[in-house]
């Protein structure tokens, strides 16, 4: 019997370990800009655009979020089709990608759509994860590994913003934005 127990105890250890830390290492990369994001915007070139200060700040950040949301009913279907490896691996290429590109941006409208293309990566990690965790946790334990799955996306969001604050006044916006895009990659390795 104790070996049963033993042998479980393991495999659930193992599942949720395989895909915290690559999770946490991504949350937190991408959580890296939320400190200093809006104020980056406006360093960006808006020539050319016609909108309130405010209203442009706004609009990365609103669209990140909606696309995150939309991305997410495609996700289950990507991991049932493809595997949850290789779906988190594609989300976080794209969020690596969206990351880099991010920091190479001049204009507001680059900004744009690469802090969108990050947002469909982000979205394909954080369900990916969370499917992962569901499909492989018993059901008697499904409380404690959605409680796993929430502790490691808030601790990484929390530590990547306070981390990023102080990166990017030691580092400046593009640096932190390329270390926020090597380890984004990282959690796909």
């Amino acid at each position: 019997l104790f070996d049963v127990i033993n042998k479980h105890d393991v495999a659930k250890v193992n599942t949720i370990e395989n895909i915290r830390w690559p999770f946490f290492l991504l949350i937190f990369s991408e959580a890296l800009s939320l400190s200093f994001l809006p104020n980056f915007i406006s360093h960006t070139d808006s020539t050319g655009v016609d909108l309130p200060n405010n209203v442009l700040i706004s609009l990365p950040i609103t669209l990140f979020m909606l696309l995150w949301t939309i991305t997410i009913p495609f996700v289950g279907f990507l991991c049932g089709r493809f595997g949850y490896r290789k779906t988190f691996c594609v989300g976080a290429a794209i969020a690596t990608i969206g990351l880099i590109a991010t920091a190479l941006s001049i204009r507001l409208f680059y900004v744009i759509v690469w802090r969108a293309l990050t947002a469909v990566g982000y979205g394909f990690v954080y369900l990916t994860t969370q499917i992962y965790i569901s499909a492989y946790i018993p059901k008697s334990e499904a409380t404690r590994g959605q409680a796993i799955f929430l502790a490691t996306f808030f601790a990484g969001s929390l530590s990547g913003a306070a981390i990023g604050g102080i990166l990017v006044d030691r580092l400046g916006f593009e640096m932190t934005f390329l270390l926020s895009g090597v380890l984004s990659g990282v959690s796909g390795l």
